[in-house]
């Protein structure tokens, strides 16, 4: 399966899909280079907020994985708000984007935030949760990085920001007011916007239907399904579902392999 030329640009999430933990998944430093090789730009767009972008590209490079651009949902979600002051229910990559917008994080600086960001967080304890809850309560307005339920690992299957973001739901009453990542359409429409191309020049390649490729398609993207990291679970009735969906993949693979 050829598509290298069909494309202009290629989006790529991380976890799963080009690496697991550090190492990095068969077939994708060769299929990420050959693309490169015929100039397609190549971008990391991940839900994951907990690192950096600066992280990412040094995690990526270490693998011998060269990006044009990172964008992570962390980023994505501090850029849609407009406010001076945030607590953060998450890690560094919440933290360091309003660094970068010019955001507070200090408690110092507020008595009420204006906005709680809610992401992974995996030093979660129960005063950051009380305090997450209590700000919203009292008037801040609560978003959120990223829908994912769990966090795939080398061997097992670890909470992600949905649990986190659930668990303040369960308490305010009411969902976020946005979610920047995937399956929502702003990772997909802030990538293709910097890029300058049209949604039907590039592809999106996921391992979760309901986020990399659901939310393709919402942003009239076409999808590849690699059956590694999240879909290596899926079972054949599984597929089946997700190809007679309202939002099936364009593409379905076992591995990158397979399209390179």
């Amino acid at each position: 399966m050829d598509l290298s030329q069909r494309y202009k640009a290629w989006l790529f999430d991380g976890d799963g899909v080009l690496y697991t933990g550090n190492t990095p998944v068969e077939g994708a430093n060769d299929f990420v280079n050959s693309l490169r090789e015929k100039g397609k730009p190549v971008v990391l767009i991940t839900n994951n907020s907990t690192s950096t972008v600066e992280e990412y590209r040094r995690k990526l490079d270490r693998m011998g994985l060269q990006f044009d651009q990172i964008y992570t949902s962390a980023y994505t979600a501090i850029s849609r708000i407009n406010g001076k002051s945030v607590f953060v229910l998450g890690e560094e990559g919440i933290h360091d984007a309003c660094k970068k917008a010019g955001i507070t994080t200090d408690e110092n600086d507020y008595d009420i935030p204006d906005y709680v960001v809610v992401g992974m967080d995996r030093t979660l304890t129960y005063e950051k949760l009380r305090k997450a809850v209590w700000y919203i309560l009292q008037g801040a307005r609560f978003v959120a990085t990223n829908p994912d339920r769990t966090f795939p690992l080398k061997d097992s299957i670890a909470p992600g920001a949905g649990s986190m973001i659930a668990a303040v739901e369960a308490c305010v009453g009411h969902p976020p007011e946005f979610i920047a990542g995937k399956p929502e359409v702003h990772l997909f429409r802030q990538a293709c916007g910097d890029l300058g191309f049209e949604p039907d020049e590039v592809v999106m390649v996921g391992d979760r239907y309901e986020t990399d490729i659901l939310g393709a398609s919402r942003a009239g993207i076409d999808s590849v399904l690699v059956r590694t990291g999240i879909a290596s679970g899926y079972s054949i009735e599984d597929l089946e579902r997700i190809r007679s969906s309202k939002h099936p993949p364009t593409y379905v693979v076992n591995t990158l392999n397979e399209i390179s």
